[in-house]
């Protein structure tokens, strides 16, 4: 124990002999280490880490399946269908969260309220605080208005009162009777909270067959997989099919495939740069170790994220060990002497663990700082689409993933040359400086392949940030058929009796509309059951004169706007008109459909005149279509226009619906102005859900924005270590060769030409490294083809461009070690010979 206090003395002292070495080894590796280990972080909360709920890789979300459409939520019917017949399935429940108007506090406010059938709340062991949950007569048809709250709404709202369970709170101007108070579910803190719990089929707003807004979840038995259940409900789709004469299927997901989406592909493209980045971070610790030791004359995308680190961290030693053999022959000569002096083998050994550790610790210290940080940002990065997963343990995770990390690439720092010393032996030093000469050849070699392989790693990662920005560029450009420039949005409800009739939501509308057109600052008012980028309703429509059926049946976007919507959007009318004050309640029904939608239904026509109906509405419910207008992108700018309807407000009010306010200036300058209009119409009406319609459109693409953003991060730091590695190997070099530019320059070379020589060695070096990495870069941009957007993972502006900065920083890297060679004076050179 002693000697092992010694050699971690000995090796402090050696670091602080050289504090600028020292700060710069542990400043990179603190890098590698932080940067792997913030990803590493994240990538085990939403990947690694079991869900907070009961058993939850036995949970599953159960999907309709459209044919023309694709996976939808289920309808009220199928819903009850699974239920009955599912039995390949425990605990089937549905739910629809919507927003429900609070009227029994001092001021209205909007909550997120929660329509669940009965064995919801027993999926995610929600414990009962006060009261009960559901009763049988009160969750089934026709029930009683009744209510459970969650404990967070009970005390902050109701004060914590045992005395209010069997009280009565108002929703949407409904009294409720309170029955019961549960603790918060867990699925609360994953996706965005509810405040209360409501009975399903009570309180389900559509009942009838086509109308797809129910979420379904359930639980597989024990031994049973995601496979197996497709399976059983595909046999039961089939079932269910020949009965009632339809042509939707059912498919099972895992919660947390549903939970996470395409964020998992993100993730591991991440954990895969930030991996590459550990691995450059690593080699230039050893080449930092190699110029160092010439400064002192004779003297550094997988499956499971576990699996992914360890891939990393082996081919990180692998090159570490590799480099630092060279290290271990430049300092023969030291061990030599200290051999002399009585030091046995196995304790110069030890000394150069003990080395590699003292300087893997304070590195992996200082990368678990900024691990914690880094992991803090990201967090704050992540699209809203993606759940907030509880970060309980996040930190003793962190700092054995840190630990892992700093052992398996830092330890072999002394572990690579102790190796080198058990084969040599430390006689092999007393040879002196020309001792160490063949050593020096390999030296050169092992340095060159190291830069070479670095180079390589950033070429890749530079050519998928190329891609991704490209990518982004072109999708951002991506017009979604309307101007989100300038536009303000806020979302009301329209709750209560004084509301229950299609008259009185008219009236409203009309009353809003006409008070906010009059604000200053206001171009153009409308108002729309829904928006683009925000979710929405859609179903089948038949053509008057056609019989459709099965997979031919259209489906369409559904949409119900005010009579300025299209030119507060900035939606072009193609054909015919828009709505007027002519299209009311008692006037022909009419709608306005999409360019897509009259290509697609009469080819070659005009669509004008023409008239449809929803596929589960009557003989009675023919529309007219009296116009044509552009495409709108609805869920991505990514995916094409699909067929869309627009209905009249006039003759079809929403209660819930988002009002438009296209601004002058700054649409933000209308926040309070309209907040203030609406409650001159009615006070108890709450405004919500305020942003612009640029902001819903940013948020779109947050996802591959932040993807671009820390790809491009990671490349750069990458390609900056790339420099210093490129740097520390041609300083050694030129160190390594003072005589011979000594003699160059006094048998007459000019500067230039001495500079060629120090900087062709750098090009030669990103030469090699291009080689390697294009071919590298080729195979791995693949991954990325899921994540890119009208170009190509092999497009060859990304490649060239990339290629381009890894040779300019080679030469930029080059430059400052042949300024010095041209200063190397013969005689010194020659005296130090």
């Amino acid at each position: 124990m002693s000697d092992l206090v010694r050699d971690i003395r000995y090796a402090v002292r050696a670091l602080a002999r050289t504090p600028g070495f020292t700060a710069l080894a542990i400043g990179i590796l603190a890098l590698g280490i932080g940067a792997n280990g913030a990803v590493f972080s994240l990538v085990d909360t939403y990947l690694l880490r079991p869900l907070p709920f009961p058993d939850p890789d036995r949970l599953v979300v159960v999907s309709d399946v459209q044919p023309s459409y694709g996976e939808a939520p289920m309808d009220y019917r199928e819903f009850r269908d699974l239920e009955a017949q599912g039995r390949m399935l425990n605990s089937v429940s549905a739910t629809f969260t919507m927003s429900m108007n609070y009227t029994d506090g001092e001021l209205p406010e909007r909550l997120r309220v929660m329509l669940v059938s009965d064995r919801y709340l027993e999926l995610f062991g929600t414990a009962v605080v006060a009261g009960r949950l559901f009763a049988a007569d009160e969750a089934a048809e026709g029930g009683p208005p009744v209510a459970v709250v969650t404990e967070g709404f009970w005390r902050t709202r109701l004060g914590g009162r045992p005395d209010a369970v069997g009280e009565v709170i108002r929703l949407d101007g409904r009294a409720y009777s309170l029955v019961g108070v549960v603790s918060d579910p867990a699925i609360n803190r994953v996706t965005r909270p509810v405040a209360a719990f409501l009975p399903l089929a009570p309180n389900a707003p559509w009942k009838e067959p086509g109308t797809h807004y129910l979420q379904v979840l359930a639980r597989m038995p024990a031994g049973a997989t995601v496979e197996g259940t497709r399976a059983e409900l595909a046999a039961l789709a089939t079932r269910l099919q020949a009965d009632r004469g339809t042509d939707h299927g059912f498919t099972a997901t895992a919660l947390r495939d549903q939970l996470v989406g395409n964020a998992r592909q993100l993730l591991w493209a991440l954990l895969g740069a930030v991996g590459f980045v550990l691995l450059i971070a690593a080699a230039n610790v050893a080449n930092l170790l190699l110029v160092r030791a010439a400064g002192r004359g004779p003297e550094f995308a997988v499956r499971a994220a576990l699996g992914a680190v360890g891939f990393v961290l082996l081919i990180a030693a692998a090159n570490v060990a590799n480099l630092l053999l060279v290290r271990a022959a430049g300092r023969g000569p030291e061990f030599a002497v200290r051999a002399a002096l009585g030091a046995g083998r196995w304790r110069l050994i030890r000394q150069l663990v003990v080395e590699g550790l003292v300087l893997g610790t304070l590195g992996a210290t200082a990368g678990v700082v900024l691990a914690t940080w880094g992991t803090k940002l990201l967090g704050g990065m992540l699209p809203d689409s993606l759940p907030r997963f509880p970060a309980g343990g996040r930190e003793l995770r962190l700092l054995g993933f840190a630990a892992a990390a700093a052992l398996g690439t830092t330890v072999l720092f002394g572990l690579a040359p102790a190796l080198f010393e058990l084969r040599t032996g430390p006689a092999a030093g007393l040879g002196g400086t020309r001792a160490v000469g063949g050593g020096g050849r390999r030296a050169h070699r092992a340095r060159a392949a190291l830069v070479v392989s670095e180079l390589a790693l950033s070429l890749v990662l530079l050519v998928g940030a190329g891609l991704m920005i490209r990518s982004f560029t072109r999708l951002v450009q991506v017009r979604p058929g309307f101007r989100p420039e300038g536009v303000l949005t806020m979302s009301a409800v329209l709750a209560g009796d004084r509301y229950g009739q299609p008259e009185q939501r008219i009236q409203f509308l009309d009353a809003v509309t006409a008070r906010i057109a009059t604000l200053p600052g206001v171009t153009a008012v409308a108002a729309a059951n829904n928006v683009p980028f925000s979710g929405g309703m859609n179903g089948g429509v038949q053509v008057e004169g056609r019989t459709l059926e099965g997979a031919d049946v259209p489906n369409a976007e559904k949409r119900i706007v005010t009579d300025g919507y299209f030119g507060t959007m900035g939606i072009p009318v193609r054909q015919g008109r828009t709505f007027g004050p002519a299209d009311r309640l008692d006037g022909p029904k009419v709608v306005v459909i999409s360019e897509t939608m009259a290509r697609r239904l009469w080819p070659n026509e005009s669509a004008v005149g023409r008239r449809i109906r929803s596929l589960t509405c009557g003989d009675d419910c023919w529309e007219e279509v009296v116009g044509v207008v552009g495409d709108v992108r609805e869920a991505a700018l990514d995916q094409a226009a699909a067929m869309e309807v627009y209905y009249p407000a006039t003759q079809a009010p929403p209660s819930g619906f988002v009002l438009l306010a296209r601004a002058a200036d700054d649409p933000a300058s209308l926040i309070t102005p309209i907040r203030q209009a609406v409650a001159q119409i009615d006070g108890l009406q709450p405004v919500y859900n305020v942003q612009t319609l640029s902001q819903i459109v940013s948020a779109s693409v947050a996802d591959r924005r932040l993807a671009t953003l820390l790809l491009s991060a990671f490349a750069g730091v990458a390609l900056v270590l790339a420099a210093i590695g490129i740097g520390g190997v041609i300083s050694y070099a030129v160190s390594q060769r003072t005589r011979e530019i000594g003699l160059r320059i006094a048998l007459g070379s000019r500067p230039q030409e001495v500079t060629r020589l120090v900087v062709g060695q750098g090009v030669r070096l990103a030469a090699l490294g291009l080689g390697f990495g294009v071919p590298a870069a080729l195979a791995l941009s693949r991954f990325l083809r899921t994540q890119l957007y009208g170009v190509a993972p092999t497009h060859p502006l990304a490649y060239a461009l990339a290629a381009a900065a890894v040779v300019g920083v080679a030469i930029a890297a080059s430059w400052i070690p042949a300024w010095r060679a041209t200063r190397v004076s013969p005689m010194e050179a020659l005296r130090h010979e």
